[in-house]
């Protein structure tokens, strides 16, 4: 076998990603990063290393033709010509960051030839148990049987403990391939990315004004809140945050990222960060006070930046109550040492930041 890469990391979530870019950042051998769907994390890699010689991105698929009604149409077409033009590599090393939450990623991983195989598992994926399942129900068994057909054999529906808030079930690359093809299994702690490399990023973009950074979530989804009950908070955070001069910053998970939507948040009075930039880059800015977000994985790093949560000062619907407490409750294990604060009114979270500000000075 003809080596072209001493390493060949396969990457399609930001939370993965964390957990090594000090381990890619660091070396200096010719390594490849392939990104599995992801147009945010393929723009942000390469950013990040785009001085670093030794390193390339490539992306492989598009999961942007899953993120409305219409593009989904041309999903089936999109797998059935990745299949056809996917590409052959070699590597010494073969790192890949996914398996219960892989799908597409299996059609790339399979063309894949290496010496040693080694599947990295995140931090974040440690909060759950997840197991290989056989399908419980019809819808199940189209969904399993679709992704099979145009993907690969090598798939199978995971079953989840927590439970995680979604509507279509979980599939992701069989525990039986990972077994067969001799992977060996590392599990990764809760990793900081090195202040080093967040400082020299930051360079590249500015926060003139000091501010709390806000951590957007898609709360219509599964019927959270209701729109005016959302909005009529996101008006009054702005105005009682602006009061105390300070703006509001912020920061699209970047599946949840809509142009549209960005107008919106502007005209509330919002200053929009960079969506494709992962939320720890943000943290300890020295114009920024603190975060705030409903629950998110990226709340959980930096224990020396304060995030509050709005999840108890903004009416849930009943329906969603169990889905909001259960995201709390993995919220809070992922955040293991850190503390997150959960004021129950935009009162008491101004009245927190103004703490803050004041410890600050």
């Amino acid at each position: 076998m003809k080596i072209k890469y001493e390493n060949i990391y396969l990457v399609q979530s930001y939370p993965a990603v964390n957990s090594i870019i000090n381990r890619i950042y660091a070396e200096d051998a010719m390594s490849l990063i392939i990104v599995i769907g992801n147009k945010s994390l393929e723009n942000f890699l390469k950013e990040l290393f785009h001085k670093k010689v030794n390193i390339k991105v490539l992306r492989f698929g598009n999961y942007n033709l899953l993120y409305s009604s219409v593009k989904k149409l041309y999903y089936p077409f999109h797998l059935f010509f990745l299949r056809l033009l996917v590409k052959n590599f070699s590597c010494k090393n073969l790192i890949v960051t996914f398996k219960d939450w892989g799908d597409i990623g299996l059609i790339q991983l399979k063309k894949i030839k290496s010496l040693n195989k080694i599947h990295l598992v995140s931090y974040e994926e440690q909060q759950f148990i997840i197991k290989d399942k056989k399908p419980s129900s019809f819808q199940d068994f189209i969904y399993y049987f679709f992704h099979r057909l145009l993907i690969g054999k090598n798939l199978s529906l995971k079953y989840t403990n927590p439970i995680i808030n979604r509507k279509s079930p979980l599939i992701g690359i069989s525990d039986k391939f990972y077994r067969n093809n001799n992977f060996k299994t590392q599990t990764l702690g809760k990793i900081e990315i090195d202040n080093a490399i967040i400082e020299n990023y930051q360079n590249i973009y500015e926060i003139r004004d000091a501010g709390i950074i806000f951590i957007e979530k898609d709360l219509f989804g599964n019927d959270i809140v209701s729109r005016d009950e959302y909005w009529n908070f996101i008006r009054n955070l702005v105005r009682k945050a602006n009061s105390i001069n300070l703006e509001v910053y912020l920061k699209f998970k970047p599946r949840n990222y809509k142009k549209s939507l960005e107008k919106k948040y502007i005209r509330y009075g919002f200053k929009v960060l960079p969506h494709h930039i992962p939320i720890q880059f943000f943290y300890n800015h020295p114009n920024l006070v603190s975060g705030i977000g409903f629950t998110s994985s990226g709340m959980a790093y930096n224990d020396s930046f304060k995030i509050i949560s709005f999840a108890k000062a903004i009416k849930i619907n009943k329906s969603a109550e169990k889905i909001v407490n259960r995201s709390i409750k993995n919220t809070l294990k992922r955040a293991a040492t850190k503390t997150i604060h959960f004021p129950e009114s935009v009162e008491e979270i101004i009245s927190e930041i103004k703490s803050l500000q004041t410890s600050d000075n």
